[in-house]
């Protein structure tokens, strides 16, 4: 969820770098509502249901089809979210460009 009241949802399993999905709310007229989302939870009963709460006190309750629905275990979560922000320090690019006699 984003400040300008967007709800994205990410696989940081399959991309990094950008959101498996993206949503706005439109009003009558297919404008934009940005009013920012302040509360976001899945419902874990009753899936793939996603719940938010605005700035306003409005309540969106949201269906998530065509996203995958497995159950990932907290230490997986973890080791893919650390994995996804693993710095790259490029040594082996540096390492063979000083072979070369570039640099």
């Amino acid at each position: 969820m984003a400040n300008d009241g967007r709800i994205e949802i990410w696989d940081l399993y399959e991309n990094i770098l950008k959101p498996k999905k993206e949503w706005f709310d439109l009003d009558a007229n297919g404008e934009k509502i940005q009013i920012p989302k302040t509360v976001v939870r899945f419902n874990d009963s009753i899936s793939p249901v996603l719940f938010t709460g605005n700035a306003k006190g409005q309540i969106g309750v949201y269906r998530s089809y065509g996203l995958e629905h497995v159950q990932v275990s907290e230490e997986d979560q973890r080791k893919r979210l650390l994995n996804a922000i693993t710095r790259d320090d490029f040594v082996e690019t540096k390492d063979a460009k000083k072979a070369d006699g570039e640099e």
